[in-house]
């Protein structure tokens, strides 16, 4: 659920399944099945609008159960209409309330999309009262939540016994971001270069997760040589990129940097963001705002970090921004000041109302 990654190839079977799944539909347009797996690939494509016609069949045949609601609901997240995708995970969770994953995601979608870490810590709650096993993306999830809360002990906590039991490329990508978070630069340059060739991640996760602390370092002339080796696509090519710019602009080739940006960044980036999911655009949007500032354009940085708030503010980038290069312009902008002071307050409340549910917690356990 929510990790599906396909290459060209892939998604040419995807296109030939759908002939399969139609002559199935022909024969029984009410074969649940087929309805459920055409819904499921036309996700894995990106058309969220045939997701939701082929979800809304599946809930008409039958109301009860959970998995058109989460169609619909991985749509609307996809879509970025997060208000949406909360109502319909509510809906497929009420239809089925033992299921963990509904409660973890749910917890995510709140903290992350709509800043109700409240509400999401209520469904964590949840979470955390189940035996979780040792499957490595609950433990993600769960230390997911506490970066986006600023809890960095309980994330290291969880994202350790995540990259435990089986090290994913999403608990790779946390585990240097809770590390970043909390100014360890350096060690999380380290665990990157130890353990990202291991695991094998798809796409380019690698160069990607490099450049991101080398930045933090100072490194430029290392990111630069990253990025004229680098042969990846699409969001991560996006990352690389930004970096690029970045670094041009940072040893002084201001007209590089502009140019980088003007022909590569806008043309490329921009498309990029409409075509992936939601949550594997955060780190671009992120990069694309402060970068927007570097080279001048204020009012554009602005309206991206104001439309895109949780991308800006998440993910423990809240701590990062007043050392993060990409941040060097913006954050000394009054409007943007304010804005990050805000969060900061916002942040600081919830992690007191936070705690006083867990002594809540802990009395009626006693």
């Amino acid at each position: 659920m929510w990790n599906n990654y396909w290459t060209t190839l892939d998604m040419r079977f995807l296109d030939s399944a759908h002939v399969y799944y139609d002559r199935a539909l022909e024969i029984d347009p009410e074969y649940k099945n087929a309805i459920s797996k055409k819904t499921r690939t036309y996700l894995d494509q990106g058309v969220y609008d045939s997701v939701l016609v082929y979800a809304d069949r599946q809930i008409k045949l039958d109301p009860t159960s959970a998995e058109g609601y989460q169609f619909k609901s991985e749509a609307y997240r996809n879509m970025r209409k997060f208000d949406l995708a909360i109502e319909f995970l509510e809906m497929a969770s009420d239809r089925s309330p033992g299921e963990i994953w509904y409660h973890l995601i749910l917890s995510t979608l709140y903290c992350h999309a709509s800043d109700n870490c409240i509400e999401g810590y209520k469904h964590l709650q949840k979470v955390l009262e189940k035996d979780l096993g040792r499957a490595p993306n609950v433990h993600y999830y769960i230390a997911w939540f506490y970066l986006n809360i600023g809890e960095y002990d309980k994330a290291q906590k969880y994202i350790d016994r995540s990259l435990e039991y089986g090290k994913t490329c999403p608990g790779l990508w946390d585990q240097s971001r809770i590390l970043q978070a909390q100014g360890k630069y350096p060690e999380a340059l380290q665990y990157v270069d130890e353990n990202c060739e291991t695991i094998k991640c798809a796409g380019s996760w690698c160069e990607s997760l490099q450049v991101s602390s080398l930045r933090f370092l100072g490194r430029y002339n290392d990111i630069l040589e990253i990025s004229e080796n680098y042969n990846g696509e699409g969001i991560y090519k996006d990352v690389i990129e930004c970096h690029k710019v970045l670094s041009y602009w940072k040893l002084g080739n201001f007209n590089k940097a502009d140019k980088i940006f003007k022909d590569l960044i806008e043309k490329t980036v921009l498309d990029d963001l409409d075509k992936f999911q939601a949550f594997r655009t955060v780190e671009l949007r992120y990069q694309l705002a402060g970068l927007y500032a570097i080279l001048g354009k204020r009012d554009k940085a602005m309206e991206m970090v104001k439309n895109y708030s949780q991308d800006i503010f998440n993910d423990g980038k809240i701590d990062c921004i007043p050392n993060d290069p990409f941040y060097e312009v913006l954050r000394e902008d009054p409007e943007f000041k304010a804005l990050l002071k805000n969060k900061q307050k916002e942040r600081a409340s919830v992690l007191v109302q936070i705690k006083d549910m867990e002594k809540s917690k802990e009395k009626i356990v006693d």
